[in-house]
């Protein structure tokens, strides 16, 4: 069976002869075989020309819906990645303004000034912590944060504990 395909100004031309199911060639075909041997050629003809390409990489859909449908997923990616720093940024501004708001307690509380303060909370971040640098913004004020609370409240008690003393 010999097919040829006409494609934008090319010929595509295939042969393939009838075979059975185990790839043998038949020499009294019946009309069966004759034809799905012409689709089968029809097919190589067509693949021949670049046309299926997506079926054959295991694809269902043609490359232009591919793009189009990787074009809305991009954006939805980076609708997505935009909000995520959206909500980064405002985790990390509300963060900063607890972080700042108790430096300015234990300023009032302790007398130190603030240097003092933040090289102390972090020379026990990094003892608590020994990759400390490496962590992430939010994380490492997250940690300086609670560190910041644990000596507000120490300080407190011990504060407390002396005026009962001196009562």
């Amino acid at each position: 069976v010999t097919c040829t395909v006409h494609i934008d100004g090319n010929d595509y031309t295939e042969s393939l002869y009838v075979m059975d199911n185990s790839n043998n060639a038949v020499i009294d075909s019946d009309q069966a075989q004759i034809n799905k041997t012409q689709k089968r050629c029809l097919v190589k003809a067509l693949a021949m020309a670049g046309l299926g390409l997506n079926l054959y990489a295991g694809e269902d859909l043609p490359m232009g819906d591919i793009s189009e449908q990787d074009k809305k997923k991009q954006e939805a990616l980076e609708k997505a990645k935009r909000a995520k720093e959206k909500a980064d940024q405002e985790k990390n501004e509300k963060l900063n303004q607890e972080y700042r708001e108790l430096i300015d307690k234990s300023v009032e509380v302790t007398g130190k000034d603030v240097v003092t303060i933040e090289e102390g909370i972090k020379k026990l971040a990094k003892s608590k912590q020994p990759n400390f640098d490496s962590l992430s913004n939010a994380v490492r004020k997250s940690m300086l944060i609670e560190i910041l609370q644990q000596t507000l409240k120490k300080y407190e008690t011990t504060e407390q504990q002396g005026l009962e003393e001196v009562n």
